[in-house]
């Protein structure tokens, strides 16, 4: 017995890390998500967006990326793996002047892209008359969706973090290449 508890234990210690972590940003975003909604586009990705960014050129988009993606990888991405969430709440940052969807994003890392954030904007999900600089991601996962807003600036990453269990694409230069 203690023999299988101690391959067991070896087994689980051994296994790569997929997604984040406990402190890397991974489902800072709580959407109730009903797949059973879920739209595909003519390539087969399948995706929920507000009727007003539902477009063609979204969904061209959308496709392109994830085509671009696998041309990179050398492999195919499973389309029914995983879905592109746009929520309907995304905005446009003030401060930046990027699309962004409500998230709890660690300051420090907006504080390292130069973005002035008071200390008591720091937690705050969505921006307030008090907090209008809050930090949010352009695009983040939950689970196997890739919440991202409308312009889709950052969905390759996100989905290349979510395909490959890589924590931090930016810094595999095999990987970077495909973000380019």
């Amino acid at each position: 017995m203690r023999i299988l508890l101690a391959i067991a234990a070896l087994l689980l210690t051994a296994c790569p890390q997929r997604g984040y972590g406990p402190w890397y940003f991974s489902n800072v975003t709580a959407y109730p998500v009903n797949r059973k909604a879920a739209k595909k586009t003519p390539g087969g990705v399948q995706y929920i967006a507000p009727t007003k960014d539902d477009t063609t050129a979204f969904r061209a988009d959308l496709d392109a990326k994830v085509v671009a993606l696998e041309k990179c990888l050398g492999y195919a991405v499973r389309r029914d793996w995983f879905l592109a969430y746009v929520p309907a709440d995304w905005y446009v940052s003030k401060c930046s002047g990027e699309q962004l969807v409500p998230s709890l994003a660690p300051c420090k890392l907006c504080r390292d892209k130069g973005l002035v954030l008071p200390d008591k904007c720091c937690g705050v999900m969505k921006p307030t008359t008090a907090c209008p600089c809050v930090c949010n991601f352009r695009a983040v996962l939950q689970g196997d969706y890739v919440v991202t807003a409308p312009n889709l600036k950052l969905f390759s990453a996100e989905l290349l973090r979510l395909v490959t269990g890589e924590i931090n694409v930016w810094t595999k230069p095999e990987l970077v290449k495909c973000l380019k």
